[in-house]
Formats: C-alpha cells, sequence, structure tokens
C-alpha cells in the first residue's frame, strides 16, 4: 500500500508479503470509514490455504498506517480467496465474495462486522 503527496512523491506504507503466513498477497480495492481507517482483502496462495488461513484475509489499516488483520480465510466457511474487495453498509458491515470454499466449493457471499 502507498500515498501519493502533493508533489507525487509515493510513500510505501506496508508492502504485503506471502511468506510466513503473514498477510497474504494481491490486496484488492479499498473502502474507507469515517474515522479515515482502510479496509480491504488480500487473496491469498493456494499453497498456503488451509488451517493456517492461507486462503485470504481482510485486513484494516488505521489512520496512523498500522495495518491489522481482521480475518483469515481458512479452507471451507466462509469461503476461500476473496475476490474483487469490499463493500461496506451503512451500519459499517462488510460484505465481500470468495472464489471458492463454501457448501459445493463454487465460492461463497460473506458479510463480516469489524
Amino acid at each position: 500500500m502507498f500515498k501519493l503527496g502533493k508533489t507525487g512523491k509515493e510513500t510505501v506504507l506496508h508492502t504485503f508479503n506471502s511468506r510466513g503466513g503473514r498477510d497474504r498477497l494481491s490486496p484488492k480495492g479499498l473502502i474507507q470509514d469515517a474515522a479515515g481507517s482502510l479496509y480491504g482483502s488480500t487473496l491469498g496462495t493456494a499453497d498456503l490455504c488451509g488451517t493456517r488461513g492461507g486462503c485470504g484475509t481482510i485486513f484494516k489499516m488505521d489512520v496512523h498506517h498500522t495495518l491489522t488483520t481482521l480475518f483469515r480465510f481458512t479452507i471451507g466457511r466462509p469461503g476461500e480467496f476473496p475476490l474483487l474487495g469490499l463493500f461496506r453498509d451503512a451500519a459499517g458491515r462488510l460484505y465481500g465474495a470468495t472464489a471458492a470454499g463454501g457448501s459445493s466449493n463454487n465460492g461463497t457471499v460473506f458479510e463480516f462486522t469489524p
């Protein structure tokens, strides 16, 4: 994740890394809450998918640029490999979809309350 300053200077805020099972890779679109925190999801990797939570994540970056993993997807429910990023309703709940998992392993639609 990065930000661009008024002069066009790029500042890296966080580098995603799938090694060691930390926060996965391929972050998807960001949404912002009223406090200025950013929420997003990462895709995960097939080789790490399993009970270690390598099937993707939901994360939050606060206004101080601290990244926190809020949820780790594992095999099965509520799904694996979140797609397209997240959507937020007026109550602050987050929604998304996964490419796999669920009862037929064809993906799921999920709701998450931060």
